[in-house]
């Protein structure tokens, strides 16, 4: 039996409550695979910086360096900032993708049976792609400043080391994984804004000279407007998608809107030997406590979290967990009877956890 060291962060507001949903499913694989695991848990977020005067508490640097793999649910609480202003969330969730290097942001979009998008006319496997977002460059370097109360500036920064490995990641997820539900093409897409950014064009120049590595696959750019309506109009032409920092950030959310809403749409923060894997929405303060918030990304970022364990681990049991989950989670969905109040239903947080763990505990061993 393999053992995995999960460091998880409970985090803020509604954290706690889909964390709790996340580590039953978890455990729940403990029961019918041949995977085990030791969940370490660490204090990162507004609360734990009431508490200490610290984002990340410092011995936790050190304990998630240790772990396989890092389990993280929403943290920040408006209100709650550094002495400059910033939200202190912004101290875990930029401070954990630079500390370990996580340079790909993977955001998987799909729509599932059972859930209806707002696009008039798309059905399930008609929105089907993935955005490979760059996550340690960009305006999240955080370099930049206010002068006087009068200026106040950030600056952004794209680098050619940078550029290259987030796209040879993206031509090598497409060389992999699936194709367009459009025409069945690999495809790789280029979202930036290279006709006014000369920091886009470096990007843009990057990833022509890599695609030139990958002749099998079909390469196409778009600038970032025009790709926010495209992907509101034919969704289903996409494949794989590779974006700068920034731009990702906003066109993901804009993807999960797309098929549901962002209480179903996971991510992984990727990079060399070291994960985390989280919910793409926020903490919603307003929400914790009620029962209502939707665990399902909580989930789902589980399930990438087995899928990432497969692929750099050489580990058949984890891609079967991440399976397992993958299909539990459709099938709650693809049911309709069991969904919280964002998706219609009446549901609570700890139904839609225990139906998803009732259907992986019917597999058999």
């Amino acid at each position: 039996m393999t053992k995995y060291r999960v460091a998880y962060i409970p985090g803020d507001g509604i954290g706690p409550e889909i964390m709790n949903e996340g580590l039953k499913v978890l455990r729940s694989i403990e029961k019918i695979s041949d995977l085990s695991f030791d969940f370490v848990k660490c204090e990162a977020g507004a609360q734990a910086f009431r508490k200490t005067g610290f984002a990340v508490q410092p011995s936790d640097w050190g304990v998630m360096e240790k772990a396989d793999c890092i389990y993280k649910a929403p943290v920040g609480i408006p209100g709650v900032v550094r002495p400059d202003g910033v939200e202190v969330a912004a101290d875990v969730v930029l401070g954990l993708r630079s500390k370990f290097d996580l340079y790909v942001n993977l955001r998987p979009i799909t729509l599932f049976e059972g859930i209806s998008s707002p696009l008039t006319g798309k059905k399930p496997g008609s929105i089907d792609y993935i955005i490979v977002r760059e996550n340690t460059e960009d305006l999240y370097v955080m370099q930049g400043g206010i002068i006087r109360d009068e200026v106040a500036t950030n600056i952004r920064i794209i680098t050619r080391i940078g550029s290259a490995r987030i796209v040879r990641y993206a031509f090598e997820l497409s060389r992999e994984w699936g194709d367009s539900p459009y025409d069945g093409k690999k495809r790789v897409t280029c979202v930036e804004s290279s006709k006014v950014l000369v920091s886009d064009k470096l990007f843009a120049k990057v990833f022509d000279e890599i695609a030139t590595d990958y002749p099998e696959i079909e390469s196409t750019h778009e600038y970032v407007d025009a790709f926010a309506q495209s992907q509101v109009l034919r969704p289903e032409f996409y494949h794989v998608v590779v974006t700068p920092n920034f731009h990702g950030d906003i066109i993901s959310d804009l993807a999960g809107a797309t098929t549901g809403g962002i209480g179903l749409a996971a991510g992984g923060n990727i990079g060399d030997g070291k994960a985390m894997f989280e919910p793409i929405h926020g903490s919603a303060p307003s929400l914790g406590g009620t029962g209502k918030a939707n665990p399902v990304a909580m989930i789902l970022a589980g399930k990438m979290m087995f899928d990432w364990i497969a692929k750099t681990r050489q580990d058949k049991a984890a891609s079967k967990a991440g399976e397992l989950i993958d299909n539990a989670v459709r099938t709650v969905l693809k049911d309709q009877s069991i969904r919280t109040p964002d998706l219609g239903g009446t549901s609570t947080t700890s139904d839609v956890g225990q139906a998803i763990v009732k259907i992986l505990e019917k597999s058999v061993k």
